[in-house]
């Protein structure tokens, strides 16, 4: 390929990515915000709290958008989770929320290092965790390691059409909404179209303004005074400091 983007049969081809080599999977690790902990799924440790965060039966109507049904009680719910700790990819996350309890769930998932892409997904979040600082710092910890830590260049997020807060979630982390796969999936017995929402290099200043302008209206009531680091354009290991004041 020449520098301007041609093949050497002078076809048009993408923009060259200098230097590209295979990007590292992620691997189970702990994350430590400001206002919320992420760690890997431990079962025996996090089941019952977690259990109670997402599983009462107030809770219910959290688990339509989701592939599986809710738990018929304890201890099916402690045997998914021992299924789930497992798996690479999707590679499971236990949230905490600003009290340090157990509180959601997150996965990486359609992880493809050789291209460095993966998509974040699994995300399930219990009343007190949804719609929170800490709910919004851990997709900003989450995403800054997939882009700095491990140097990946695409960052992905799907839901069901239908399931509007998370559709509405991706654009206020600064998502870019690039089109829709109608019929993609079947799940519960339904069939699902998915909008599809990237991050990326490029794109990463306008995630990290996103991401501070959430933490921003989070906080705004607490009158807090808020750092973050946050991913910008230009690669692995490049980050700015944004202050978010309130």
């Amino acid at each position: 390929m020449t520098e301007n983007g041609t093949a050497p049969s002078q076809q048009p081809v993408g923009p060259p990515v200098p230097g590209w080599r295979q990007r590292p999977r992620p691997e189970p690790r702990t994350f430590a915000g400001r206002y919320c902990r992420i760690a890997p799924l431990d079962p025996a440790a996090q089941a019952d709290a977690l259990y109670t965060a997402l599983c009462s039966e107030s809770n219910r109507m959290r688990w339509t958008y989701l592939l599986t049904d809710a738990p018929v009680d304890a201890r099916a719910w402690q045997s998914e989770l021992e299924q789930r700790a497992l798996l690479r990819d999707p590679l499971f996350f236990t949230l905490f929320d600003e009290s340090r309890s157990p509180a959601g769930l997150a996965a990486y998932l359609r992880i493809v290092p050789e291209h460095g892409v993966l998509e974040i997904g699994h995300i399930h979040l219990s009343p007190q965790l949804q719609q929170s600082r800490g709910a919004t710092e851990a997709q900003y910890l989450l995403m800054r390691h997939a882009f700095d830590d491990l140097g990946y260049r695409r960052y992905e997020w799907k839901c069901d059409a239908l399931n509007a807060p998370s559709r509405r979630a991706a654009l206020r982390l600064g998502f870019v909404h690039e089109g829709t796969f109608r019929n993609a999936i079947v799940y519960k017995g339904a069939a699902a179209t998915l909008p599809g929402f990237r991050s990326s290099m490029r794109s990463g200043p306008r995630c990290a303004t996103a991401s501070s302008d959430g933490l921003r209206q989070t906080t705004s009531m607490r009158r807090a005074d808020s750092v973050i680091r946050s991913p910008v354009c230009g690669g692995p290991s490049k980050c700015q400091r944004v202050r978010a004041r309130t």
